[in-house]
């Protein structure tokens, strides 16, 4: 019996160290086929030290003024559009008179700083002021009418503080480029060749003057915004100081006493001339656009349609044209209108009418500023435009699904004016009635949800004024605005 318990005891001690040896290799070899068997769909998760940049997410805004695309150079080609802003007749000479065309460059010296330099050939205002004139306002008048001043060349530097990019650009809201607000210094100057012309118009008329324009320095703030690759706009309003070289040209006889007599004998004549700069402060509004060239962006979808609120319908649009703002000592002038135009119920047909303003005061002889003793003329212009409208490919677009039943396209239809003016000067009060009546083509397109611009060309087939001369003469009126929509 004793034995057999001490075979037993033998048998459990031997038992126990087998137990003890091959349960931990069965886990071994258990998690050795687990870790085999996991390796086929095997999950790894690494993570790595660093920083996590800041994503970039370009939403429409970003894609139609380019704010997302780093832009260290942009050439341009750009007009100031002021000049247009009020309804005129077209002539040979109009676009070559009112378009200050420009081509320039800009580049970024810093995020936040830029330097440009642009250049033009124009004969549009404040550069008209050229050659001679008598001392007589209304000689005056006449010479100009007959001998229209010289183009000449007009060279500027601007310096342009982007005043909130570097924060924009901290935020992840813009990248180094020319889309911003900014703050401007700017240089003009006016290069001509003094053209003494050597005549005279009448006996004794022997004192002339020249008024050039020279240069000017401008300090300005304004929005500029690239509009999708290639487009241009700038609002800005400015402080000028500008300066007008002021030439007095006196010609006698030799010996001070002999009247000059015709026709002249020059070699009997002495010609003094006297030099003098005149200075005049100003403040105007003024809007830009064209073409810029800068980097393009490869493959970008731009979204046309999300500028253009093209699917959106709408039945009514109230219209706050840009103004065009002229302060100065010498003359005060604010030009712009106000529209409303309502869609007849959901058809291609609409009723539009727009005011349009101009309050001037200014010295009598408007012609000059060289006399500030003479008194100041004032004048009120209303014109009211009447306008059955047709957008004719309306139909066609909203059946295809690219437009919606709005009041964006091209249009026809006709343009009824009537205008009054009022003038008042030391010696005259002139009322003024007229009206036109006149075919009308045109685009009309809405800007994002506060923005429009309107182009029409009308042409007159019926006039009537209670004056001496119509406005057009039944000329091709261009009307262009643009500015606010609500």
């Amino acid at each position: 019996m004793k034995k057999a318990l001490t075979v037993l005891y033998s048998t459990l001690c031997l038992l126990h160290s087998t137990l003890l040896f091959v349960i931990p290799t069965l886990g071994e070899i258990s998690t050795a086929f687990a870790q085999e068997s996991a390796d086929s769909v095997r999950i790894t998760h690494t993570q790595e030290a660093g920083t996590l940049e800041k994503q970039r997410f370009i939403d429409r805004y970003d894609y139609v003024f380019m704010t997302k695309e780093p832009t260290k150079w942009m050439g341009k080609i750009f007009t100031n559009l002021s000049a247009f802003e009020v309804p005129k007749s077209i002539d040979k000479d109009y676009f070559r008179n009112n378009i200050d065309l420009r081509v320039g460059v800009e580049h970024k010296v810093t995020p936040s700083f830029s330097i440009g330099l642009d250049i033009a050939r124009n004969k549009a205002l404040p550069f008209r002021k050229s050659h001679f004139y008598d001392e007589n306002p209304y000689q005056a008048y006449i010479y100009f009418a007959h001998n229209p001043p010289a183009a000449r060349w007009i060279t500027s530097i601007d310096l342009k503080w982007y005043y909130d990019m570097a924060l924009r650009i901290r935020q992840g809201k813009s990248v180094n480029n020319f889309s911003g607000n900014y703050f401007s210094l700017k240089f003009e100057k006016a290069w001509n060749e003094e053209n003494f012309r050597s005549f005279v118009t009448r006996n004794n008329d022997t004192d002339y003057y020249a008024q050039y324009y020279s240069h000017q320095f401008s300090l300005s703030y304004g929005i500029q915004r690239r509009f999708f690759q290639f487009g241009l706009a700038d609002f800005s309003i400015s402080l000028n100081r500008s300066t007008d070289q002021i030439v007095h040209r006196k010609l006698s006889s030799l010996d001070n006493n002999t009247p000059i007599k015709f026709p002249i004998q020059w070699s009997t004549i002495k010609e003094e001339i006297f030099y003098k700069p005149d200075h005049n402060w100003s403040i105007s509004t003024n809007f830009k656009v064209g073409i810029a060239f800068a980097d393009i962006v490869k493959g970008a979808q731009t979204p046309y349609c999300e500028a253009f609120q093209c699917l959106v319908n709408e039945q009514s649009l109230w219209k706050f044209s840009w103004p065009q703002l002229r302060l100065s000592p010498v003359s005060q002038t604010i030009d712009g209108s106000i529209g409303f135009e309502q869609k007849i119920l959901r058809s291609a047909f609409s009723l539009n009418t727009y005011w349009n303003y101009s309050l001037n005061h200014r010295r009598q002889d408007s012609f000059f500023e060289t006399t500030p003793t003479l008194p100041f003329t004032y004048s009120i212009v209303n014109f009211i435009n009447l306008q059955p409208r047709w957008y004719f490919l309306m139909r066609t677009l909203n059946k295809a699904g690219k437009v919606g039943n709005n009041l964006s396209g091209p249009y026809a239809g006709l343009n009824i004016l009537t205008a009054g003016t009022y003038s008042k000067s030391k010696s005259l009060q002139l009322p003024f009635r007229y009206c036109y009546t006149g075919i009308l083509v045109g685009f009309q397109q809405k800007i994002f949800n506060r923005g429009f611009i309107d182009i029409s060309l009308s042409k007159p087939f019926h006039e009537s004024a209670k004056s001496l001369t119509a406005f057009y003469n039944k000329r091709p009126v261009f009307d262009f605005k643009l500015g606010f929509a609500l």
